[in-house]
C-alpha cells in the first residue's frame, strides 16, 4: 500500500469514528439526564387532569365582523348550551375583530375516531330543537358561514390548573 493510500485510510477511519462519536452525544446525549434521573426506562404516558378541545379561528369577511359574532351568539351558543358542550368564546379587540371558539371534547381526541362524532350529532340536534326545524337551523348556519372569510382549526390540550 502507498503513502497516499495509506493516510487516506487513515483519514477515512478518523472521520468514520469521529462521525458515530457525533452522532452518539447527538442522539443519546438528550437521552441521558432522563436515564440518570429516574433510573426507568422512558415510555409515552398519556395526558391526564386536562381537557382535549378543538380550537377554531374565525376571519370575517370585512365589515361582516359585528354580524358575524352576533349571529354566533344569537344561533350557536344557544345551541352549544343546549347539547351540554362546554364551549368558549373569544373576540380578538386588537382591530381584526377574529372570533376564537373553543369546544371542549367529550371523547377527547377519539373525537376524530367517527365520521360524524357524536358530539355534533347532538349538536346539530340542539340546533334544530333551538331554532324549530332543520331548514330555519340550516339557514342559520349558512348566513354565518357566508361572513366568514377564512376559517382554521387544531387539536389543543388544556391542562387542569390546581
Amino acid at each position: 500500500m502507498n503513502t497516499a493510500s495509506h493516510s487516506l485510510n487513515r483519514y477515512a477511519n478518523y472521520l468514520q469514528e469521529t462521525l458515530m462519536k457525533k452522532l452518539l452525544i447527538l442522539f443519546l446525549f438528550p437521552l441521558m439526564p432522563a436515564y440518570v434521573h429516574s433510573q426507568e426506562i422512558v415510555t409515552s404516558q398519556p395526558r391526564e387532569e386536562g381537557v382535549y378541545a378543538n380550537l377554531f379561528t374565525f376571519k370575517f369577511l370585512p365589515g361582516k365582523s359585528d354580524e358575524g359574532g352576533e349571529l354566533l351568539k344569537d344561533v350557536l351558543l344557544p345551541a352549544f348550551k343546549e347539547a351540554g358542550i362546554r364551549v368558549t368564546v373569544m373576540e380578538d379587540l386588537m382591530g381584526t375583530k377574529d372570533i376564537f371558539m373553543l369546544i371542549e371534547l367529550e371523547e377527547g381526541p377519539g373525537y376524530y375516531a367517527s365520521l360524524v362524532p357524536q358530539q355534533d350529532i347532538k349538536l346539530w340536534n340542539a340546533l334544530v330543537k333551538v331554532h324549530g326545524n332543520e331548514i330555519h337551523a340550516e339557514e342559520k348556519v349558512d348566513k354565518f358561514i357566508s361572513f366568514i372569510q377564512e376559517q382554521s382549526q387544531t387539536l389543543v390540550f388544556l391542562p387542569e390548573i390546581k
